[in-house]
């Protein structure tokens, strides 16, 4: 259930403050802008725009993609940011009780990031060097030549975060999907997320490819 609350506090024009915002409680979704993927919590929304919070500095980006969970994108403009919020406009009307309600294909589907850097895998045997297609907090999936055996425990290294344990769980060609011993929490993907994918150094492809299959809201 949604309390109605206004959270107005920083500069917004009056049809903005008149607006009904509603409070989600921990929804967790994601951006998608040049510099790449990162986890982002929905504070409010409202037919004019949409808050947002981050666990680091908010990404300077005026213009980016908000993906939520249902993998349902909505292309949003900052209109005010601090040093870990941000305030958005909508770029085009929504229905705020669909996003509020979250339904979609995949509305039950954790966050993950699209990411891609190097990762280091090692077993009792020997170290592989691999790709990281994305990140989430129950596991990964990466690709390698190399033939992965399923079900073993392995160490997974990438940046310098602390090497991640985990098994394969599942195989498509070349692709692995990896699931953790132990889960990131919503904050170390976050961490991870800003170390493998600084600020400045924006990857316009990725942005492109999302604006293409940007839902029209």
């Amino acid at each position: 259930m949604t309390d109605q609350v206004d959270t107005g506090a920083e500069p917004m024009d009056s049809n903005q403050r008149m607006a009904n915002r509603a409070s989600l409680a921990q929804r967790f979704a994601k951006i998608v802008c040049f510099s790449g993927e990162f986890v982002c919590k929905v504070r409010d929304v409202s037919d004019a725009g949409v808050g947002l919070t981050f666990y680091h500095d908010a990404p300077s980006e005026p213009r980016v993609i908000l993906e939520l969970a249902n993998g349902l994108t909505y292309p949003i403009e900052r209109v005010w940011q601090g040093k870990k919020r941000s305030g958005y406009r909508f770029a085009s009307p929504i229905d705020t009780q669909e996003f509020i309600a979250e339904d979609g294909p995949f509305s039950a589907r954790e966050i993950r990031l699209r990411i891609q850097s190097d990762v280091r895998i090692a077993n009792v045997k020997s170290t592989i060097l691999a790709k990281l297609c994305d990140l989430s907090c129950n596991g990964a999936k990466i690709e390698s030549d190399a033939e992965l055996p399923k079900q073993c425990l392995m160490r997974f290294e990438f940046g310098m975060a602390e090497p991640q344990l985990g098994q394969i769980c599942w195989r498509d060609g070349n692709q692995y999907g990896v699931q953790f011993q132990h889960p990131l929490t919503i904050e170390e993907l976050s961490e991870r997320a800003v170390e493998l994918q600084p600020f400045h150094q924006p990857k316009p492809t990725r942005m492109a490819g999302a604006l293409r299959g940007a839902r029209v809201a």
